[in-house]
Formats: structure tokens, sequence, C-alpha cells
């Protein structure tokens, strides 16, 4: 017995709604499964989409283009394209469905147009993460929701609002109706999700250490001393500053083993949430917006310590690693699903100066002759940590063909970019030339012949890896 097409996209439009519940439900299930599941493209995939954005040089999208105007890349081996679409003529599979989209079966009666809606075209997922953003950073997000959702008419495409933090919170389960977005983005949900979320423990640690370190630089010699040889023990006969110095270490310790346990919790839930999105119809968009990604758990907190103390090595005795594997994880999901991600850096401009970086530091010891050098050094350390968690929302954009937006207070203009986007672009498809199950990254890179034209896709996919579970 066969199923029509409405019943299907019924049953697909209800899908992404309750994985998430279920998602906010049952959190542990999900962990599991994505420590278990290592998403991958299937050997029996026969084709690699490639979706496709050009834009000239003033940023306009480019229409009209031509198969023969793309060159397909992978690997630097040149691949044949078995198949060309635009937006208006390619609606992407759900992971794991064929390239093929069968033709509509007429119903036997026809349907009202009020109660057979048009086929769904984009899924647009909207992510606050809220485990590393600052309130007021989810103030400015919350502000420029409602100037980009009042301008959304709806119609082919559907929507979800979402924050993650140490637990999933469903703002807005997916609707096809943007004032439904626009009313939630509007609520004290968003609000409520940031205090819940361990955002605001983390800026509190931060703060905690800062108030550790006066106390330590005022009755301790610091920057302006010259570091001490060797790593002092309490067994040693020691002064009251060693002493405070080895509490201090042993919080920092504690406070980056925590936040290791949460960043992996928050890339683990990712990964699962962009292969549920991957499960909807149409071009599937993800705007993750986000103070940032560290993928070296308490780096901010050894660095502070470092810079206070003069010494520079001590970000190394950091007791987490790095969290390559599980960001990997996420991009893999991204990839296999075509799931788009566009990053969103929710901290704006930077203001000129930074709390006490701006003036000599008084309440400890910093020696006069030495506060430019130690101001120079704090806010040294301070942009590397930033860019470092830049860098990862990059990378993230950069693998599935979108955009990491920053340094901008307008957040409305990133995401309108997003939606604008997804709206105009081409699709190619190829099979593959190298067909070798090695589960290696598979870089891929799209030319055109118009040099003056700019060209935007995913980096890459990676191969099956053999024996590895569907």
């Amino acid at each position: 017995m066969s199923i029509s097409h409405d019943a299907k996209r019924s049953r697909m439009k209800m899908s992404l709604g309750v994985c998430f519940v279920v998602a906010a439900l049952a959190a542990t299930a999900l962990i599991t499964f994505a420590q278990q599941e290592q998403p991958t493209i299937k050997v029996e995939v026969r084709q690699v989409l490639v979706p496709v954005v050009v834009t000239d040089r003033a940023g306009h999208h480019v229409t009209g283009l031509k198969a023969g105007d793309f060159r397909v890349y992978e690997d630097g081996v040149e691949q044949q394209v078995v198949s060309f679409g635009t937006e208006l003529s390619a609606t992407l599979p759900a992971a794991g469905e064929p390239l093929v989209v069968e033709p509509a079966l007429a119903p036997e009666t026809p349907l009202p147009a009020s109660i057979h809606p048009a086929p769904i075209r984009r899924t647009y997922l909207v992510l606050f993460d809220s485990l590393f953003m600052s309130f007021d950073s989810a103030g400015r997000l919350r502000k420029a929701l409602p100037k980009l959702f009042a301008q959304e008419q709806g119609g082919d495409s559907q929507y979800a609002l979402v924050a993650l933090g140490r637990d999933l919170r469903i703002v807005r389960s997916i609707t096809r109706k943007p004032e439904e977005i626009l009313a939630a983005a509007e609520s004290d949900a968003l609000p409520r999700a940031i205090r819940e979320s361990s955002g605001g423990n983390f800026a509190g640690q931060e703060s905690q250490l800062r108030s550790i370190l006066d106390k330590y630089c005022r009755q301790c010699e610091c920057v302006d001393n010259i570091p001490p040889t060797g790593r002092p023990t309490i067994l040693d006969s020691v002064s009251p500053c060693e002493v405070l110095f080895e509490n201090m270490e042993r919080w920092a310790a504690a406070a980056a083993r925590e936040r290791s346990a949460a960043y992996r919790n928050f890339l683990m839930r990712l990964a699962e949430i962009i292969r549920l999105t991957g499960q909807q119809p149409g071009k599937r968009i993800m705007i993750m917006a986000s103070d940032g990604l560290d993928l070296w758990p308490g780096r901010d907190l050894y660095t502070l310590i470092a810079t206070y103390t003069n010494r520079p090595t001590f970000p190394m005795r950091n007791p987490t690693v790095r969290l390559e594997h599980e960001l990997d994880a996420v991009a893999r999901a991204a990839t296999t699903s075509d799931v788009v991600v566009y990053t969103i850096d929710t901290r704006g401009i930077p203001p000129p100066t930074m709390g006490m970086f701006n003036s000599e530091y008084q309440g400890g010891r910093f020696a006069r002759r030495d506060a430019g050098r130690a101001v120079q050094e704090m806010v040294t350390n301070v942009s590397l940590n930033e860019n470092a968690t830049q860098d990862t929302m990059a990378r993230l954009a950069d693998v599935t063909g979108g955009v990491f937006f920053r340094g901008n207070n307008d957040l409305a203009k990133g995401m309108r970019q997003a939606f604008a986007d997804e709206r105009e672009y081409y699709v190619l498809a190829y099979a593959p030339a190298n067909r070798a199950e090695d589960g290696n990254f598979r870089k891929v890179r799209v030319a055109l012949k118009d040099k003056k034209l700019k060209v935007r896709a995913k980096a890459g996919y990676w191969a099956p890896s053999q024996g590895a579970k569907p």
C-alpha cells in the first residue's frame, strides 16, 4: 500500500519537534547514541551533494549559471558532475534518502489549497549556545531575532528555536509560522534557558578566579618579580604565598575538569541535534549563536593565572585535553546530513578596553614601571584565547559551506545572510572516483569559469570506514 506525499510531508514535519522533545526528556540516551554512532557516508550512496552559493564582489547572489560554469574537485582531482540544479528546481533529500525525487502523486479528489500546503523547501534551526553565552550576549541576540522573523513570510519554510547548554531547551518546536518563532523569541523562555544553563556559572568561575588572584597579588609578588624556578609543593618549607598558589592551582584544575565534562557533553548533543535536523525535508540550515567554542577547557583560567603571576608555561599544567575528536564528530554529522551551519559571534564588537586592563593594576603588586608590559601581556593573552574560540566557530562553518559572522553588533545581519544564501543556491552532484573505504576526509573544491565571482561550498566530507556501522 503506498503512502501519499502529503502523509509523508506531515510525518516529516512532525519528526524534528518530536525528536527534540525526546532529546530533552532523555538526554542520557542521546549521549549514549552520539558516543556509539560515528556518522559516515554510506558505501551505497553513489552521489555526493554539494550545495553552492555564488556571489559577485559586492556580495550579491548570482543566478542564471549553468552546469558547464562549474568545476568540482575532490582531493585535487576533477570529478564528473552527474546532476545539477538551482534552488527552484532542487530540493535536497533527507539524510540517507536517494537523490532522485519521485513526482508527486495526485490525490483521487483534489484537496482545497488550505489543506494542501506548499512543500517544505527549507528547514531553519536557530540554536542558542547557552553554555558559553553571557547574559549580555543573550540580550543582544534576543533583540536581533524579532528583526529577523518579522520579515519572514513563511510558506515553504519551517523553523525551530532551541537553546543548548547542560540540557536541551525547546524554546519553540518546529513550525511553518514565523510569527510563532517571533512570539517565542520575545517571551521569557530564552532568558530562563540562559539562567538555567552553565553559562552564568562559567562566567562566575572567572570572576571568582580574579578575586583569588587579587588576594594573591596583594600578599605576594606578581608580574613585577622574576618567576620562581621549579614548582613549589606543599611538602617543601613553603611560604604563605606558595600555599596560596597551590590552593589556586587545585581550584583551577577542578574548574577545568568540570568544564571539560560540560564541553564534551555539549558537542555530543550538538552532533545529535544536527543529525535530527538532517532528517527534515528541503535544505537544512542551522544558525548557531555563541560567544565562542573553546576546544581546550580551562584554557582561559590557566592563561589568566599565568599572566597575573608571570608564569608563561603554567597553561601547560591544565589537566584537560583538547576536544578535537568531539568537534570532528559534529562536522561529520553536518556534512553527512547535508546541514549547513552558520555561526554567529554574539559578542559583537569588543570594547576598546577590557575591565582591569584599561589602567594600571592598583590592587596587587604590579610595579608601576612594569604596568605597561603587564597590561599588554594580558590583552595579548585574552586576544589569543578569543581567537581560539573564534577559530572553532569558523572551522565548523567552513567545513559545511556556511559563514562565520563576527565583529558586528547587528546580529540580525548575519542571520539574514544565512536565510538569503539558502534561498539562492545551486546543487551539484557527482559520483566520487575514489571509492576507498578508508574513513579519510575528502577535500572538495568548487571552481567557476568566471574568476570574478566568489563561490562557497562545503569543504568536504568523510569517506566511509570499512566495517563501520551504517
